[in-house]
């Protein structure tokens, strides 16, 4: 495909935004976040649940911090950049 075509529609914006809806809301539900979740915490959770999904987050959020992907990438590596991008 030519390169204008892979993002038509910005469908992967599109995408991502209805990713992050779902995995806040699975986050809020579980209560492992709350509406008085500081910001970057809220981005660093958000960035685990990108790599583990919805349920590592909170397993993260609950302490266990022993999730990975196929690559060996540990949630916390996630959480600090999803953190730090958002500020402290």
């Amino acid at each position: 495909f030519p390169s204008h075509d892979r993002n038509k529609g910005n469908c992967q914006e599109i995408a991502m935004d209805i990713n992050v809806r779902r995995n806040y809301t699975s986050l809020q539900r579980a209560g492992a976040i709350s509406n008085a979740t500081p910001a970057a915490e809220l981005g660093g959770y958000l960035a685990v649940a990108h790599l583990l999904g919805a349920g590592g987050a909170i397993r993260f959020a609950r302490g266990d911090k022993s999730g990975r992907d196929g690559n060996g990438v540990g949630g916390q590596a996630y959480f600090n950049l999803g953190k730090n991008a958002v500020g402290t």
